[in-house]
């Protein structure tokens, strides 16, 4: 869409997530934007869908990873771990291969405090890669700051077991 229109693209790559470095060859000025998040907070995110979506949180949300045959059956708890943890590794490899100026590694909590910064940070390198003049890109008009969403609200499960569930899927002390 980008070559065709020979315009800015943007999109949510969930779908790519295990595959960034095959996805950034299709491009000529990439800016891979990962906008980390606290993965407990991913961890009750991805457990409130599932219940918003089927109505338990046993049920499978989000695309099915080259993981999904392991984690599907597991506890959801651990199963939506698992998954947070995959997808971040995958991310985290992904970015890691990328050149810094195609690449902006943003942490959610800071991005919800100064969200101004973070515009003029993905303008700038959109700028210097030559992807758009300076002269269209317009001010900043937007919030001063958004609260984030990190507030433990689940019943089914505790802040702490789900920091002892993730720390064991990602050192593998399970």
């Amino acid at each position: 869409m980008a070559n065709i229109f020979e315009k800015l693209f943007a999109m949510k790559a969930m779908i790519m997530n295990q595959n960034i470095p095959e996805l950034a060859e299709q491009f000529d000025k990439p800016l891979f934007i990962w906008i980390r998040r606290d993965p407990i907070f991913n961890i009750q995110s991805a457990l409130e869908a599932r219940k918003r979506q089927y109505g338990d949180i046993n049920t499978w949300y989000s695309f099915k990873i080259k993981e999904y045959p392991h984690l599907k059956d597991l506890d959801p708890l651990e199963s939506v771990a698992g998954q947070i943890a995959a997808i971040n590794r995958s991310v985290e490899q992904g970015i890691a291969a990328l050149p810094e100026h195609k690449k902006l590694v943003v942490q959610y909590e800071d991005f919800c405090q100064r969200p101004e910064y973070y515009y003029n940070e993905i303008t700038r390198r959109l700028v210097e890669q030559g992807g758009v003049r300076a002269e269209q890109v317009p001010e900043y008009s937007g919030e001063v700051s958004f609260s984030n969403t990190n507030r433990w609200r689940l019943e089914e499960y505790s802040q702490g077991d789900a920091e002892r569930v993730y720390e064991a899927v990602t050192t593998g002390k399970e």
